[in-house]
């Protein structure tokens, strides 16, 4: 029995999360899609802690607009949630993480991510967090989803939202919040291998030189000593017919 229990809870604590917005304008049709193992940490002053992000609802948008660069098609996300998934107290807010998905010719992008927290019983922070600059954002082609072990959304002043184990899709037209067999994953880039190395020219063994230089050497004492000897030869021979 005991066996059982931890095997249950074990099981509860490895499940992700699936966050997912509908198309309003057609029946049962959902337009993006994120499922992960998401936990959010702040780190400031004095202020540190990590929590699990549970017992969310989501709401968003399918047919949004954004003007970065141009106008963009947008999909927008916002999962609105308790500290510990737990409402503790009448005064208690939700805080809020808005994920945004733009759409180009060939390829979509998760580009920018917001993050709204209000003080509750627990954990006395407040503050409306923007991407921080320079963080990496993550692509794919479109019909295919972003998948990575793990996806860091990095925010100002020390906060972070570490989406594990996460796949997220957008711009899409499921007839259910199911993953299809058949879609394709865009790796992020950090969960690439390597490129192999270059193979190495063999080195060629120090031996080798050394060998053929002395058979050289030698090669040419010999051809020496033939000379000296043919030589001496020859002068004894003059001798002998005098």
């Amino acid at each position: 029995m005991k066996l059982f229990l931890l095997c249950s809870v074990l099981a509860v604590g490895a499940m992700a999360d699936l966050w997912y917005v509908k198309n309003p304008t057609k029946k049962d049709s959902v337009c993006a899609m994120v499922e992960s193992k998401p936990k959010l940490s702040i780190q400031q002053g004095n202020t540190s802690f990590t929590l699990d992000i549970v017992n969310a609802t989501v709401t968003g948008t399918c047919f949004g607009v954004v003007p970065v660069n141009d106008l963009h098609h947008a999909n927008t996300m916002t999962v609105a949630f308790f500290p510990d998934g737990q409402f503790e107290n009448a005064t208690d807010d939700t805080w809020k993480l808005t994920l945004y998905f733009i759409k180009g010719e060939n390829q979509y992008q998760l580009y920018n991510w917001t993050l709204e927290v209000h003080p509750t019983s627990k954990y006395n922070v407040s503050g409306l967090y923007q991407r921080a600059l320079n963080s990496t954002t993550y692509s794919a082609a479109v019909l295919h989803a972003i998948t990575c072990h793990s996806l860091p959304l990095n925010f100002e002043d020390g906060v972070q939202v570490v989406l594990g184990e996460a796949r997220a899709v957008a711009f899409e037209d499921f007839s259910a919040p199911v993953w299809p067999k058949d879609l394709e994953n865009d790796v992020c880039p950090a969960d690439k291998p390597d490129k192999p190395d270059k193979p190495e020219k063999p080195k060629t063994s120090a031996v080798v030189p050394i060998i053929v230089g002395c058979f050289l050497v030698g090669l040419v004492v010999s051809v020496f000593v033939a000379y000296l000897i043919g030589r001496h030869r020859n002068r004894t021979r003059g001798y002998a017919s005098v």
